[in-house]
């Protein structure tokens, strides 16, 4: 999203993000989420979060448990909320 973003002064354009469940599209798909499927990929996608955030300059602190909080949370009520003020309070 950040490389797209970054091409708005080229190219005249609104991006509206859109929230959605991904774990409905890993269920309706039959598929699972690729770091559970592969222990590797969970491991490096920590590594890949460190190196992000140091790219774009974003002080970030991963937990000690952030494995196990991706595994078991989701970010249902937080879509609820956005999709929520998207509907009653669109300039916001």
């Amino acid at each position: 999203l950040q490389t797209l973003l970054s091409y708005r002064s080229k190219w005249p354009m609104n991006v509206t993000l859109k929230e959605f469940a991904l774990q409905h599209v890993f269920k309706a798909t039959g598929n699972t989420s690729p770091g559970l499927a592969a222990p590797a990929k969970t491991a490096y996608s920590e590594h890949d979060l460190d190196r992000m955030a140091r790219f774009h300059n974003v002080p970030l602190k991963i937990r000690d448990d952030f494995i196990s909080i991706i595994q078991t949370k989701t970010s249902l009520h937080a879509n609820r909320l956005i999709c929520a003020v998207q509907i009653t309070q669109p300039e916001k």
